[in-house]
C-alpha cells in the first residue's frame, strides 16, 4: 500500500501528522518530530533546544503511540534523507512482550510523566515553585519525609493495580482496557499526612469503564512475574497516575504540616503545568544522544547542499 493510499484509508491523528509532514519535508533544514500527545513538545523541546534551534523544529502530534509507530513505519526510510525523530512512551507494552520498533525513541520509564514523578529535586518544587520558605528547614525536611513515605505506600498499592491491568490486557486484548478515563485522585484521601488509597475500588472502576468483569485474584497472581519489584517502579506504574498522585501530595502534605504556623503556602504546580515547570530540572542523556544521532543527518545534508552550491 502506498503512503497516499494509507492516508485515504486512515483518518486518525497519525494521518494528519503524515499529511503535514509531506507538506513540510521539502523545506531545507527542518527537524521533524513525531510524538504522542499535547505535553510532549514541552518535554522533548527542552532537550531539542540543547541541540538545535527550536524555530527549525516541526512537531507532529500522532495522538498515541500506535500513531507514532505507524508514522515511523511509513516514513522511517526517509531518515536517510531527512532528520526525523519519533518519540513514544514505553507504557506496559514491553511487559506484554511487544518489540521495539526501528527509528523510535522509547522512554526509559512508563511515560514522560514518570520522569517528573522520579524527580529528585523535591525541595525545588516545594520551595522555589510553591513558596515554602527555606528558613523553615524543619518543616521542609518533614514535608519531604512524609511525601517520600507516601510515595512508598503508593508504590506498594500500585503493584496490584498494574498487575490487574496487565492481566486484563492479556485476557481481553490490549485495546479492551479503558483506564484513561479513570481519575486516580477520586480514590485517594489523606488523614493528616498519611495517604489512604483504595486500590480495590480503583481496579473495579477500570473494569467498569472497560465494560469488563472485575478481574479475579487468581488472574492477578498469575501475572506476578510481569512486574519485577527489583526494577524501578517508574517503569511499571502508569506515569499519569503517578504524577497526579505526587502533585496531590505536594498540595496536601505541606498544607497539613503548616496548619497552625503563620506561613503562607500556595500550590502553583498541577497536572496542566507540571511538565513545563519541572522539565528544566531533568537531565536525560539518552534523549540527547538520540537527538544528536538523528540531527547528524541534517548536518550532513547541509554540508552536501553547501558543497553542491559552491560548484
Amino acid at each position: 500500500m502506498s503512503l497516499l493510499d494509507y492516508l485515504r484509508e486512515n483518518r486518525a491523528t497519525a494521518s494528519t501528522a503524515l499529511l503535514s509532514y509531506l507538506k513540510n519535508k521539502s523545506e531545507n533544514g527542518l527537524v521533524h518530530v513525531f510524538h504522542e500527545g499535547k505535553d510532549d513538545p514541552a518535554f522533548y523541546g527542552k532537550f531539542l533546544s540543547e541541540e538545535v534551534e527550536l524555530k527549525m523544529v516541526k512537531y507532529y502530534n500522532c495522538g498515541n503511540k500506535t500513531g507514532v509507530i505507524a508514522a515511523a513505519g511509513k516514513i522511517g526510510p526517509d531518515s536517510q534523507r531527512f532528520p526525523l525523530l519519533f518519540f513514544a512512551d514505553s507504557d506496559w507494552d514491553f511487559h506484554l512482550g511487544e518489540q521495539r520498533k526501528e527509528h523510535v525513541f522509547y522512554t526509559k520509564y512508563y511515560s514522560i510523566e514518570s520522569y517528573i514523578y522520579k524527580l529528585a529535586d523535591m525541595p525545588h518544587l516545594l520551595c522555589a515553585v510553591n513558596g515554602l520558605p527555606h528558613e523553615k528547614d524543619d518543616l521542609l525536611k518533614q514535608a519531604i519525609l512524609d511525601i517520600t513515605q507516601a510515595v512508598k505506600d503508593f508504590t506498594k498499592a500500585m503493584k496490584i493495580v498494574s498487575l490487574a491491568v496487565i492481566a486484563m490486557k492479556r485476557l481481553h486484548g490490549k485495546g479492551a482496557v479503558n483506564y484513561s478515563d479513570v481519575k486516580i485522585n477520586n480514590f485517594i484521601s489523606f488523614n493528616g499526612t498519611r495517604i489512604l488509597f483504595n486500590s480495590k475500588n480503583f481496579i473495579r472502576e477500570i473494569a467498569k469503564k472497560s465494560n469488563l468483569q472485575n478481574i479475579g485474584v487468581r488472574n492477578i497472581l498469575a501475572e506476578s512475574g510481569a512486574v519485577d519489584t527489583k526494577r524501578d517502579p517508574a517503569e511499571w506504574i502508569r506515569g499519569k497516575w503517578a504524577l497526579s498522585f505526587l502533585l496531590r501530595c505536594i498540595e496536601v502534605i505541606p498544607t497539613s504540616l503548616l496548619s497552625g504556623h503563620q506561613i503562607k503556602y500556595t500550590n502553583k504546580i498541577n497536572n496542566s503545568n507540571a511538565i513545563p515547570i519541572s522539565v528544566g530540572l531533568l537531565k536525560i542523556p539518552e534523549i540527547n544522544s538520540y537527538i544528536q544521532e538523528r540531527i547528524a543527518i541534517k548536518n550532513l545534508l547541509i554540508k552536501s547542499l553547501e558543497s553542491t552550491g559552491s560548484h
